[in-house]
């Protein structure tokens, strides 16, 4: 059996034997199929941000739809104190009053379960609590922090925290997503 490379005449120039082009058309396939695959779960685009010099947003993108169900679970479920006591752990007491218009004080009480809060600070909290624990699953408390004080394009320049006491926390759960699916 004579090979290709042994007939140039016959195939022309430029020519591909048929056993070769059927390998280079799968090839091609299996290509775009990995493509395609990657784009859709972000592996195919760095994220220059995150720990490592090899990270992906595949990390963000995984770790946070993978924790949206239980962070909204955990923000039900924990009893409103250890609610209360995260967010003073991450934002400190005065943020934590600031959210839901009480004074410190009144904090260090929900905290230790001395006292309730209200049903609408109640909701604050739990809300303010589900969007800072799905963040902290990606990034570190000091930047959790820092973006819930500073300014958020996409709230019309307005601080995560100042939108939450305005009433509007699924609009900052919503930046929260974002935020988490584009760095």
């Amino acid at each position: 059996m004579t090979s290709w490379t042994d007939r140039p005449s016959e195939l022309g120039r430029g020519a591909i034997p048929s056993n070769v082009a059927s390998i280079m058309q799968k090839l091609w396939l299996f290509l775009c199929i990995t493509v395609a695959f990657c784009v859709q779960v972000g592996t195919m685009m760095p994220t220059g941000r995150r720990r490592g010099i090899m990270s992906t947003s595949i990390s963000r993108t995984s770790v946070g739809a993978g924790n949206l169900n239980r962070e909204h679970h955990s923000s039900v479920t924990e009893p409103i104190e250890s609610v209360v006591k995260f967010l003073v752990d991450l934002l400190g007491s005065k943020l934590t009053a600031y959210i839901v218009s009480v004074d410190v004080s009144t904090i260090s009480r929900w905290s230790t379960g001395k006292a309730t809060p209200s049903v609408e600070a109640e909701r604050k909290l739990r809300a303010t609590y589900q969007i800072a624990r799905l963040l902290t699953t990606v990034d570190a408390d000091h930047t959790a922090r820092a973006w819930f004080i500073g300014m958020n394009p996409q709230l019309d320049d307005e601080s995560p925290i100042d939108v939450i006491v305005s009433g509007n926390a699924k609009a900052v759960l919503l930046a929260a997503r974002s935020f988490i699916a584009s760095a």
